[in-house]
């Protein structure tokens, strides 16, 4: 079951929204804002993901300050007709590190950081269920 609130940047202050978590227990917290103020968001007011950002699955964070993410895509097989999946494995910048193995995230690209790391965090879509 998906949060009905979650945390995202957001130019908007968090004096507006800071009222939410009180009503709302279910809130996750992900904090990944320029300005550090944490910023709640409903479910339906993701912002959309644009052609730069990919989503994926967190599969190691186990550098520091860095993460890697498996994104899964497709593409069409002209021969057959059928959409092929493809899984490709991306580097990003966790500058907070708040991204643990398992987590459904968003990345973007960027100016190259590193020899391998040209993508930065942006956000969480869905934290891990710990057991």
């Amino acid at each position: 079951k998906m949060s009905m609130f979650r945390l995202f940047r957001s130019p908007l202050p968090l004096s507006s929204l800071r009222c939410l978590s009180m009503f709302h227990s279910s809130a996750s917290v992900f904090s990944n804002n320029p300005l550090g103020e944490t910023v709640l968001y409903a479910d339906h007011h993701i912002p959309k993901r644009r052609h730069t950002d990919f989503d994926g699955i967190v599969v190691s964070d186990k550098m520091q300050k860095s993460i890697v993410v498996a994104v899964t895509r497709f593409r069409l097989n002209n021969k057959y007709n059928k959409r092929q999946r493809y899984t490709k494995k991306f580097m990003a910048h966790d500058e907070d590190e708040v991204c643990e193995i398992g987590d459904k995230v968003r990345i973007t690209m960027s100016r190259p950081i590193s020899k391998r790391k040209a993508f930065k965090y942006l956000m969480t879509l869905e934290k891990v269920k710990k057991i």
